[in-house]
């Protein structure tokens, strides 16, 4: 879809929306959206400053949850009903950490973006038992950033984190001022954790994957943003901060205001940019997560939109695509979040800073290895618990065997891995790492992938070179995988160790 006439339509179904409520366009562009009981303001993850308490507890527990709808769902979290508080840490921290697991099935906990040994990487090697407890430590070396974390069990991943089992890690060095960057969390840096959700009749979420959803990445009908349906935010009028998350399971979001301001983009999953890159518009796929200021100082209100999900998997099928797309809304445009710009708040920023690192690192080692991937959708039995459908979700040709190790990587290196697929886009997510995008698509990387990251959508062909700075060894190995979860828990990933060679 052009800008200019998605960005027509928008303001069309702006106008309406003054006309007609939020709730009738949320039902006009989404079909089957749930009713909402009242519009609500929306409310930030609670934080835990890590640095300040010296310690961080959490519990992984199921509870039920009202997302707007008037009727509560089954849903899980962590310290509450649904999601868990976001976390704030020192770039060198060393943090004593507790998890328990309140469930009746086993879980994990990943810290997924940060820099750490995989002993305490919490990926599936790492699982606590119904009734257990996980004491580990974070110690944490690395830039500051927007990390997350959530479930990796084994199988089980897909549904717990839709469930709820996620939460944002905040890596603050202090510098954000120097900068002339909104640190001010809930005043002027608001956490948005964004995903699609879908309701029955009743208004209770569920999650319930068909073949088709097995196959494609499960994807909903309604947009959730902080666990709300529909909600709006007061902000300053001026400069603000937007931590975005994509926790989907496998929607991608492209997401452009209404009245064509720009997100100015200051930092990837790994860190900040060197300066600020404005965009029309900005593109997340699952586990992704974009630092974006944006400038509300003319007062106006505006909404945030999602366009249509661009992984179509149009190479599919027709038939099963179009059946699809009609379910959960590809072809579709989805209302996010509504700001509205308060003069009762306080606006510290006024202007975008005209730089963000004096000296970004950069690749400075030479390359010791050149490895080649490929993700893989071919015939052949495997898939979720549950599913018939008849297709292998693979690395290689090779489904995840967790008493194999794949390779091993030499500490302190670096290595150019080259990751290509033919079926769909898959998000590739590269654990106890960070890595630099060299080419998407035989061409340079998209300005958006500049910085440093840990999640790359793969269309075509990827080229990354990545630097591999903590140890992990065979009983607690790093993973690699699709971050479609669904593909994930399929079996499309792999396991190496970081050591000597």
């Amino acid at each position: 879809m052009r800008r200019r006439t998605f960005l027509i339509g928008a303001a069309g179904a702006m106008g309406a929306a003054a006309s007609v409520g939020a709730s009738v366009l949320m039902n006009r562009f989404i079909g089957a959206a749930p009713r909402l009981a009242k519009r609500q303001k929306l409310k930030m993850p609670y934080l835990i400053d890590a640095n300040k308490d010296g310690k961080v507890a959490l519990a992984a527990m199921a509870g039920t949850f009202d997302f707007g709808t008037g009727v509560a769902s089954q849903t899980l979290g962590y310290n509450g009903a649904y999601l868990g508080p976001a976390i704030r840490l020192a770039p060198n921290a060393e943090v004593p950490v507790t998890v328990e697991n309140h469930l009746d099935e086993l879980t994990t906990l990943h810290w997924h973006g940060l820099s750490i040994e995989g002993a305490y990487d919490g990926g599936p090697h790492q699982p606590i038992a119904p009734g257990g407890v996980w004491s580990t430590h974070i110690a944490t070396r690395q830039a500051a950033a927007l990390a997350w974390y959530h479930s990796h069990a084994h199988g089980r991943t897909a549904p717990q984190v839709h469930s709820g089992l996620a939460g944002v890690l905040l890596i603050d060095d202090g510098g954000d001022k120097d900068f002339g960057i909104p640190n001010s969390y809930g005043e002027d840096e608001f956490v948005l954790v964004l995903q699609d959700k879908r309701f029955d009749a009743f208004g209770r979420m569920r999650y319930d994957p068909s073949d088709d959803d097995a196959l494609l990445g499960f994807r909903g009908d309604t947009i959730a943003v902080n666990g709300q349906i529909d909600p709006y935010l007061d902000v300053p009028p001026g400069l603000v901060r937007l931590r975005l998350l994509n926790a989907s399971n496998a929607r991608f979001f492209t997401f452009s205001f209404a009245d064509g301001r720009p997100l100015t983009l200051i930092g990837t999953d790994a860190g900040r940019l060197a300066a600020p890159l404005p965009l029309d518009s900005l593109r997340m796929a699952p586990a992704e997560r974009c630092d974006i200021l944006v400038d509300f100082s003319n007062g106006s209100a505006v909404m945030l939109w999602s366009r249509p999900d661009s992984n179509s998997g149009m190479s599919l099928g027709p038939l099963r695509e179009v059946k699809n797309t009609l379910n959960t809304g590809h072809f579709r445009s989805f209302p996010v979040l509504d700001f509205r710009p308060s003069s009762t708040m306080k606006s510290s920023f006024a202007r975008i800073p005209s730089r963000l690192n004096p000296a970004p690192a950069q690749i400075d080692r030479p390359v010791s290895q050149t490895r080649h991937f490929t993700l893989d959708m071919s015939g052949g039995e495997s898939g979720m618990e549950g599913m018939t459908m008849k297709v292998r979700m693979t690395i290689n040709g090779q489904l995840l065997d967790m008493s194999r190790s794949d390779f091993r990587v030499a500490l302190g290196s670096s290595e150019r891995w080259i990751v290509s697929t033919v079926m769909m886009a898959h998000p590739f997510h590269v654990h106890g790492c960070r890595f630099k995008v060299i080419s998407e698509d035989g061409a340079p990387p998209r300005s958006e992938n500049s910085g440093w990251k840990d999640v790359v959508v793969v269309e075509k062909q990827v080229e990354l070179i990545a630097e591999f700075d903590n140890p992990a060894n065979d009983s607690n190995p790093y993973m690699y995988h699709c971050h479609i979860l669904e593909h994930e828990d399929a079996g499309m990933m792999g396991q190496f160790s970081v050591g000597g060679v």
